[in-house]
């Protein structure tokens, strides 16, 4: 790209001239409202800040008018002029120093880029190089709604690539300032990814990882690798893949990025915005002094939240919040227990702190050898220390946890937010009429929704928003509020779903999400369910209902699921591909809620419950089976997969469109049981067309399922004269299943999930066993054995008699995995109980109580129900899977049918295997399980096909 575009505009200024005129052209645009460029210049420039803004619209105005002729367009010296109006004109620092000028582009309005407009890379080369001082840095704006920013100090570094990675992170960990730099594992939230190739293979990398990775900003330091038109759409698709708020490209030699990386963590401990950073740091490792400047796409957010300064005002104003939750919520024993763990006064500590952090936001000017940052790290670090985290809403919880166990943790005031509602009848628009007590038939509305605190005239949910679900955000979030109605019309079409969007801050009410429905053809009762997801993963789902003529009864909004009950902050969960509320009416018809990015659909589908119970009966007779087949290419087990495709792509099919060809292979996908019994064989589902009748077996499906071989490379991936069992979701995805868990409001119980210190399950510490007196010796205790499988991996394992020695070593031990090989059956004394036996003793479902899954200390065990029918009982409210959940274990592994002895034998020595290797590793129990469930069937045991975990994924060993 050269000054062509522009002809004879501008022809005799030199470049650095030349650049002046475009930056005016594009602040100002062919005209602004009929001022010369000069006073339109000095009037901006007396009101602007930092950033000025810079509109491609603007210059394509220019553009156009250069084209056809340029008459009515001011000489581009009057607009180089302008520039330096513009320039003189701003105020000056607040030091008295020149102040700095960051330029903001703003992208052209249209879907696509004008064949006028230059491309992005000389147009970033035009303002910010020659050795000329037009502007301190560039950035386009990022497009999209504003992306909550993390961004904290020691700055929280991963790094991704080959064996460039492995250099770049050897020299960080030289870094002259250890303290402001903290190097994570690729997967692990940070505010910085670093990829050490260029922009095309960085992007490939990323999304050939097995993890999805998150960010707050992306760098690549390799440069574009691309021509110029990619780069932009490219680095919006890095950004989009990790959710970061900004991407930057820079062309570093391999061998100096890690010195790149120093001098720009340099700039930033000078109170530097990122932009401006990104750019300073460059001149140290370009030895011409015209070096390409380094390009970057970033939101407003990040431009003004990356930032010294910003985080030091961030955390002086949490500090003063800390100590006013202190002051006014933590009190006696609570108050008295801190203190007396940190070894300070509470007040006097968190009054130092904030002090010290309000001393250094205070400063005009910042060290040039990072002493500040370093500072700040260090204060942020001691508050994160002392008082469990710098977001207020955890100091309650954390502090009444702490005390006599009087209390509740969710009685903070940021914990008391809820979902509210307020729906206002619009059938006649020139009188709105908000409703208070029912809607009515053949009846327009629409729907305020916001999370909050309860208020007066509006109606709100009877329990808390989880919010410390969402990943950790100073800002807050944005959340996808789903609104989908499950009543149809006179025609028996279901009613259409609403979907928008709210901003969550970290603290205070919400704003409001306005959504429409009708209650047209309608009768007897109105019901709707709301979803509140964030990156397609579910966090709560609620009914709304309304008689509408009739019954008694009123508005009302209930909890259906509480997806995390957990109210402490946890790590960033990773974002699931898709998610489906699973959910059968009183009538006991199935419904299918699923999200799917941004969309999302609700399906009653007639008939599926009898396709639901033939894979049940396919499955059990594979699992009745004595032994596993031998090999993968088994006739029965080849017969198998044809009967399950079938069903599967049969349940597919009865599925909403969203989920059908959108899923993409190695997703991550959420299931959420909003009712007892309500159930989905997802595993089972089947992506592909069928296979041909006398299909064989794929020469390298045995390979893919052990990891040895690529099922998205394989030549026979869409061949129809071959199975291949990895075209079954539960052999291809990562699946979490979350069961019902709704309780009444108040209830006392615990569901465990991954915090951000402690997201590790030491599963293999402490094994407790459990077998009915139906398991023969030989698969129990026998050489090779189960026992034997236990004690090759486990720290420590005890073997019990019955449910009396059960529950004592449980308060003994607080065993890490509970191993239940049990007999399920009911209770002859009280028809209707289930019970699960061992030792020939009964434990009914009512007496399974806490003390029989964790013990005093405080990690959650994981349980492995290994058994006959125990996870899906004939009454379904007597779900055990549900039932151990409830009592704090952290996941729950059960069987669709009945486990025959060598079988149970040859999952649990691969399972214990398989968490003894992965454990201190960043594989997450959910890639860990569906592994061990792709070696089984790989030796061919079709009882890997039965096998579900229920609990959220995202534990690691």
């Amino acid at each position: 790209m050269s000054r062509s575009l522009f002809g004879a505009w501008g022809a005799a200024l030199p470049q650095e001239s030349f650049a002046r005129a475009v930056a005016a052209a594009a602040l100002l645009g062919a005209g602004r409202d009929g001022a010369p460029p000069l006073a339109a210049a000095r009037s901006l420039g007396a009101a602007a800040g930092e950033i000025a803004v810079l509109r491609l619209d603007c210059l394509a105005d220019v553009l156009s008018a250069i084209a056809n002729g340029g008459v009515a367009l001011p000489p581009a010296e009057e607009f180089v002029a302008a520039w330096q109006g513009f320039s003189e004109s701003r105020p000056p620092a607040g030091n008295g120093g020149r102040p700095l000028l960051r330029l903001e582009i703003e992208a052209q309005s249209g879907a696509e880029r004008s064949p006028m407009m230059p491309e992005l890379p000389w147009l970033f080369g035009l303002l910010l190089g020659n050795g000329g001082d037009l502007a301190s840095s560039a950035y386009l704006r990022l497009a999209g709604p504003p992306r909550a920013i993390s961004w904290d100090w020691p700055l929280r570094i991963a790094i991704v690539g080959d064996t460039r990675a492995a250099d770049l992170a050897a020299a960080l960990a030289a870094s002259r300032w250890p303290e402001l730099l903290h190097i994570v594992a690729a997967g692990e939230d940070c505010q910085l990814l670093l990829l050490p190739e260029d922009l095309r293979r960085g992007l490939a990398r990323v999304l050939q990882s097995p993890r999805r990775l998150r960010a707050a900003s992306v760098l690549v330091l390799a440069g574009a690798g691309t021509a110029g038109e990619r780069i932009v759409p490219l680095a919006a698709a890095l950004c989009a893949e990790v959710s970061a708020a900004a991407a930057g490209v820079a062309a570093v030699e391999r061998e100096r990025q890690g010195e790149y990386i120093e001098s720009l963590l340099a700039h930033l401990a000078r109170d530097l915005p990122f932009d401006v950073a990104l750019q300073r740091a460059l001149p140290a490792v370009q030895d011409d002094a015209a070096g390409e400047p380094a390009l970057l796409i970033a939101s407003r957010g990040l431009a003004a939240e990356a930032r010294l300064s910003a985080v030091a005002q961030r955390l002086a104003r949490q500090a003063g919040r800390l100590l006013s939750s202190a002051q006014s919520s933590v009190g006696g024993a609570a108050a008295r227990s801190l203190a007396e763990r940190s070894g300070r006064p509470l007040g006097d500590e968190v009054v130092a702190l904030a002090r010290s952090l309000a001393a250094s936001t205070a400063r005009s000017s910042w060290a040039d050898d990072a002493a500040e940052a370093s500072e700040l790290a260090r204060l942020r670090s001691a508050l994160a220390g002392r008082l469990g985290g710098s977001r207020a809403g955890q100091l309650a919880g954390r502090a009444a946890a702490a005390g006599d166990g009087a209390g509740d943790p969710r009685s903070g005031a940021g914990e008391q937010r809820r979902l509210n509602g307020s729906v206002i009848d619009v059938s006649d628009a020139a009188r709105p009429l908000r409703v208070e007590e029912r809607l009515a038939v053949d009846r327009a509305y629409v729907i305020d929704l916001d999370i909050g605190l309860p208020r007066a005239q509006v109606f709100s949910a009877p329990e808390v928003f989880p919010s410390g679900r969402l990943p950790p955000a100073d800002a807050g979030h944005w959340l996808d509020l789903f609104f989908v109605p499950l009543v149809r019309c006179a025609s028996g079409r279901l009613h259409t779903p609403q979907q928008g969007r709210l901003f969550l801050p970290a603290e205070g009410d919400s704003q409001a999400c306005r959504l429409s429905f009708r209650t047209h053809g309608v009768r007897d009762e109105y019901r709707a369910r709301i979803l509140i997801v964030h990156e397609t993963r579910i966090l709560q789902t609620l009914i709304l209902s309304s008689p509408l003529a009739g019954a008694a009864g009123r508005l009302a909004l209930t909890v259906e699921n509480r997806v995390a009950a957990s109210f402490d902050p946890s790590p960033a969960p990773p974002p699931f591909d898709a998610a489906i509320v699973v959910n059968h009416a009183a009538s006991g018809q199935a419904g299918f809620t699923t999200v799917v990015g941004s969309e999302v659909s609700f399906r009653e589908p007639l008939g599926i419950d009898r396709l639901v119970d033939e894979v049940k009966a396919l499955l059990s007779a594979e699992a009745s089976f004595t032994a596993a087949r031998g090999s993968l290419d088994d006739p029965a087990l080849l017969q198998l997969f044809d009967a399950l495709a079938r069903y599967g792509r049969s349940l597919l099919k009865a599925m909403p469109v969203p989920l059908q060809g959108r899923v993409p292979e190695g997703a991550r996908i959420q299931i959420v049981e909003a009712r007892a019994g309500a159930w989905l064989p997802v595993e089972i589902l089947y992506a592909a067309p069928l296979p041909q009748a006398g299909a064989t077996l794929c020469p390298n499906a045995r390979a893919a399922l052990l990891g040895d071989g690529s099922h998205e490379q394989c030549a026979h991936r869409d061949d129809r004269s071959v199975h291949c069992p990895l075209r079954f979701w539960g052999l291809n995805c990562v699946i979490e299943r979350q069961p019902e868990m709704a309780a009444a409001s108040g209830a006392d119980y615990t569901i465990s999930l991954p915090q951000p210190t402690g997201d590790r399950l030491d599963v293999l510490r402490s094994v407790l066993v459990g077998a009915s007196k139906r398991v023969r010796a030989q698969d129990l205790a026998d050489p090779g054995g189960i026992l034997d499988a236990v004690r090759q991996a486990a720290t420590s394992a005890r073997t019990v008699r019955d449910w009396a020695e059960w529950e004592q070593a449980v308060a003994a031990d607080s065993p890490s995995l509970l191993l239940l090989l049990p007999h399920s059956q009911e209770d002859p004394a009280h028809p209707g109980i289930s019970g699960l036996e061992i030792g020939g003793v009964l434990l009914t479902r009512p007496e399974l109580e806490s003390s029989y899954v964790a013990g005093p200390a405080t990690a959650a065990p994981v349980v492995l129900l290994l058994g006959c029918s125990t996870q899906l009982s004939e009454v379904p409210f007597l779900n055990f899977v549900e039932a151990f959940k409830r009592e704090r274990a952290a996941l729950v592994i059960g069987t669709l049918a009945t486990i025959r002895g060598r079988r149970a034998v040859a999952f649990v020595a691969e399972l214990l295997a398989a968490l003894q290797a992965a454990a201190g590793g960043e594989e997450s129990f959910g890639e860990v399980f569906l592994a061990t469930r792709r070696r089984l069937l790989a030796a061919g045991d079709g009882f890997a096909l039965s096998l579900t975990a229920y609990g959220d994924v995202g534990w690691r060993l």
